[in-house]
Order: C-alpha cells, then sequence, then structure tokens
C-alpha cells in the first residue's frame, strides 16, 4: 500500500490537524504493542493531548488507502473480463452470432446473461481455484525472507516490490484476457508468477501495520491502528463502489487502478525507513519489565523461526487455539470478494457491476464499525467495565465469528436478493476478526517476538489460502449443478467453518479486570 509525493488523502488530513515533532513514551513498550488495537485506558488523556498527525503517518494511511482501492477497484472488472474471454471462447465454437464485434477495445462484446451458462460458469469456477491455490504460494515460501530483508534494509524496500508485483500480476491478466485469441484463457495463471517479485499479500498487509507502528509512539499507536484499518475500509468501499460506474468504459477501471497504484508508490518514497532495529532505538524500553518477564513468556533474540513455534505454542495453549482460528477464518475471504460477485451474478441475475455495490455496502458498515462503534467498545469494556486490552480484542473475535456464521447461513438460503443483503450485513459486520486475533496474539508474546509472530500469522494464513479457498470454488461448482438452494455451498461452507473459530474462541479463557495500581 503506497501512495505519490503527497497523495490528496495526505494533503487533506494535514491541513486539518496539526503538524508536530511527536514526543516519546515513557510507557512499557510491551503493554502497549500488546494494545494493539486499543489504547491503554490509563494514558486517555495523554492521547487526547498528544498530536496524532505528521507527515509520515499521513504517508502510511494513503499507501493503504491508495492499494485498498485500486485492488477492490479491479475486483469486479477482473472477473468480468475473464468471464468475458471463456465466453468468447465458448461461442466461437458453439454459436459465433451471439458475439458482437467492435473496434474498441476489447473488439467484441457479449450480453452478460449469455455468460450465466453453466459451462461456461464452471469454467470459470475451474481457473479461480486453481489461481485461488497458486496466489498464497510466493506467501508460503517468502514470508520469512521478506521478514529478514525488512528487518535488514527497511520495511520501504518491501512493500515497494510489494506493489511493484501487485502491478505486473494484474497488467499480464489483462493482456492475456484482452487477447484471448492469441493466449489460452488458463495462461492467467501465470500472473502468480509476478508475485515472486514483491512480498507476499499477507507479510505485505502486515509491513504497512509495522510501518504505522514504527512511526508512532507508544501512546499513539493503538489509535493509529484504528485509522489505519478506518483508511482500509474506506478504499475497499470507494474502490469496490466506483467500479460500478467506470465499468461503463472497458479499460477506464485498470487506468483508475494504475494510477492508485502509482500514488501509493511514491507516497512510500516519501517517509523515513524503518526496520525493527531502528524503530527500537527510538522506543525505550522498560529494563525492569524485561527482567522480570517469566521464561514461559520470552525466548532469546537469537531464536529461529522453528525454534519460536515450538517455545511459544508449548507455553500457552491459546497460541495454538489463535493459530488454528487463523488458519480457519482464511475461508471467508473470497466470499467477500470474487465469487460473492458470481454468486449474486448468477443467483439474483444481476449484472457483475451492480454486485461490485455490494461489496461497497458492506465495506461501508465496516467504516461505520470501525470509527464509530467499536472505538466506543473498547472504551466502555476499558474504562468503566475494567477488561483488559487483550480481552477485549478476544471478546471482538467471539463475536466476529459468531457474526460471520450467522451472516453466511442467511446468504446461502437467501432466496432474494432483499434477504440476502440482511445477511451480507452482519456477514461485513465480522469485518474486525483478523485484526483482533492479530492484536490478541500479540499480547501474548513479548515485543521483540511480535515481528517473528506476525511472519507465523501470514504463513498459517497462507496454509489456510492453499486449503479453503478452492474449496469454496469447489463447493460453488457443485453448487452450480443443483441450483436453487444449492449455489449457496460455499455459504454453508463458510457458516459451518466460522462456527467452529467461533467455538474456539469461547473455549479460551483471558483476563477480564485490569491490574489496579
Amino acid at each position: 500500500m503506497a501512495q505519490a509525493a503527497v497523495p490528496a488523502a495526505a494533503d487533506s488530513a494535514m491541513q486539518n490537524f496539526q503538524i508536530e515533532e511527536e514526543s516519546v513514551s515513557d510507557e512499557d513498550p510491551h503493554q502497549e504493542v500488546a494494545h494493539l488495537l486499543h489504547g491503554h485506558p490509563d494514558h486517555a488523556q495523554s492521547i487526547q493531548n498528544e498530536p496524532l498527525w505528521n507527515r509520515g503517518i499521513c504517508c502510511v494511511y494513503a499507501i493503504n488507502f491508495f492499494t485498498t482501492f485500486a485492488t477492490f477497484h479491479l475486483y469486479a472488472p477482473r472477473s468480468w473480463l475473464l468471464e468475458m474471454a471463456i465466453c468468447r471462447k465458448f461461442y466461437e465454437s458453439h454459436d459465433p452470432s451471439t458475439i458482437t464485434w467492435q473496434s474498441g477495445w476489447p473488439g467484441f462484446i457479449i450480453p452478460e446473461h449469455a455468460c450465466r451458462e453453466k459451462n461456461i460458469q464452471k469454467d470459470l469456477s475451474h481457473i479461480r481455484a486453481l489461481s485461488t491455490f497458486l496466489e498464497p504460494l510466493p506467501a508460503l515460501f517468502l514470508s520469512v525472507p521478506y521478514g529478514a530483508l525488512a528487518d535488514a534494509y527497511g520495511r520501504k524496500l518491501v512493500v515497494c516490490l510489494g506493489i511493484l508485483g501487485l502491478v505486473l500480476s494484474y497488467t499480464w491478466y489483462f493482456i492475456v484476457c484482452s487477447y484471448s485469441n492469441l493466449f489460452s484463457t488458463a495462461t492467467v495463471l501465470a500472473s502468480n508468477v509476478f508475485l515472486l517479485i514483491g512480498a507476499p499479500p499477507a507479510f505485505f498487509i502486515a509491513s504497512v501495520i509495522n510501518l504505522a507502528v514504527d512511526l508512532s509512539t507508544e501512546r499513539t499507536r493503538s489509535i493509529r491502528i484504528y485509522c489505519l484499518l478506518a483508511f482500509h475500509q474506506a478504499g475497499s468501499m470507494l474502490g469496490a463502489m466506483s467500479a460500478a460506474l467506470t465499468m461503463k468504459i472497458a479499460w477506464l477501471p485498470y487506468l483508475v487502478a494504475l494510477l492508485a497504484f502509482l500514488l501509493s508508490f511514491f507516497s512510500v518514497l516519501t517517509i523515513p525507513n524503518t526496520s525493527v532495529a531502528a524503530s527500537s532505538v527510538d522506543r525505550p524500553s522498560s529494563s525492569a519489565h524485561e527482567e522480570s518477564m517469566s521464561d514461559q513468556t520470552r525466548t532469546p533474540r537469537h531464536d529461529t523461526f522453528t525454534s519460536f513455534i515450538l517455545h511459544q505454542t508449548r507455553s500457552d495453549f491459546r497460541l495454538v487455539a489463535i493459530l488454528i482460528a487463523f488458519f480457519l477464518i482464511t475461508v471467508r475471504l473470497p466470499m467477500g470478494a470474487d465469487l460473492v460477485l458470481l454468486y449474486v451474478s448468477k443467483r439474483y441475475h444481476w449484472f457483475i457491476n451492480q454486485a461490485s455495490t455490494l461489496i461497497g455496502i458492506g465495506r461501508g458498515f465496516d467504516l461505520f464499525l470501525a470509527v464509530f462503534i467499536l472505538p466506543r467498545i473498547s472504551q466502555i469494556l476499558q474504562s468503566h467495565c475494567g477488561f483488559k486490552a487483550s480481552k477485549v480484542d478476544l471478546y471482538v473475535a467471539r463475536y466476529s465469528a459468531a457474526l460471520l456464521a450467522i451472516g453466511a447461513a442467511i446468504a446461502g438460503m437467501a432466496p432474494n436478493v432483499g434477504l440476502f443483503i440482511l445477511g451480507w450485513i452482519f456477514y461485513s459486520a465480522g469485518f474486525a476478526i483478523r485484526m483482533s486475533l492479530q492484536a490478541y496474539a500479540t499480547a501474548l508474546v513479548s515485543q521483540h517476538q511480535v515481528v517473528k509472530l506476525y511472519s507465523v500469522l501470514a504463513v498459517v494464513e497462507t496454509c489456510g489460502g492453499l486449503l479453503g479457498d478452492p474449496l469454496l470454488w469447489k463447493a460453488w461448482s457443485l453448487g452450480l449443478d443443483v441450483e436453487g438452494v444449492g449455489f449457496g455451498m460455499p455459504w454453508f461452507l463458510v457458516s459451518l467453518l466460522l462456527g467452529l473459530v467461533s467455538t474456539i474462541l469461547w473455549a479460551l479463557q483471558g483476563e477480564e479486570k485490569s491490574v489496579e495500581g
């Protein structure tokens, strides 16, 4: 997620807030990192008096916003373009009269309803299943090396490479589908090769979060993570909803997305380079706290990646449960993007650009929760109920999993769009599950282990995607044969797995009351 020299979003933010040099807090950094999503109640007044915006953090927000905008802006156009390419090959051999040739790009037009034919949809499902299996592979093998690269040379390099990989991947996808008379549609799978150039998407996201953490003091970190989440939701909402407009001109979505990626890339260049080593110089740590930490919550800095996993999972079963939950929640991802577009367009006979607005509506609801509801709930539970931040994170994760399971069940059974939208709202309300699980897991390890933890979570998430995504697409392919309520098979699978996650999380025990004094 990157931005241009000073993007419009960052300029606007800097004009509305005073830009000052941030002071360094003497609060225990380990305790604050554990509260990724929630500020310590004892420092509420300090947060209000401390400046929260400067050029560097505004640029990180812009990186997040523009990259998310571009990615979500291309969901519907990319699905439409691949469907058109498959559709063209099908009708060239079955009924050429269905194809209307034209001079402008992409050179032909086929009515969308003609592309809802079962064989076309099954071919599309097959390619997407293979693609979702291949997409996470770079993260599986490269998350740890890229983590070491970020520590050694700073996170800017990793983020820049990540943006470059995404741009090249989408460009290849565009070329293959545009010239489907020259390429086999299966050639789009080669777009995943370009992800090897940049950091894997899962680690790329973690790197952007770490950029925000590195540029924050202990007192501002929590609220900045919330702001980062809000910008992410705003970018995804605007990206998805604006695609419904730009798709009226076939090539326009790709130009808009490219401009957003460029803004994102140039934004990276305007922020200071950060790494764990560099940031640790600027953040004082409490030596007394370090010395008092038990052996069960601390490992030497020279521990290897494998020894870190073995040590932590043996000493704290809660981390094992979080890793299992992280593995399972990845199954929700296709339902929030590509698969929901095909589901709505096939079952309810919507155009793909119309279905894209549903993604925007869901993300807009997420933005409302992130800005107005979750921070308020966190404040009430910590200030008035005496809950620790880690316990709040656990509760958010529990209820998010339950909402996802309920929403998926309603969406799968919905006989009409109105009932589907109700399920979609429930489903969207569970958006915070990943962030809250990550925050809760962070509270279980010491500060110098956070980077290793995030690498582990990225690998676990990748493994979940390798199994879960193709499984969902296979369920969708089977649903095409059954039709009717059978279209909801992917939703029912998601509901089952997220119900299991909710059960696991409710079985966990955590500290409910903050320590007095």
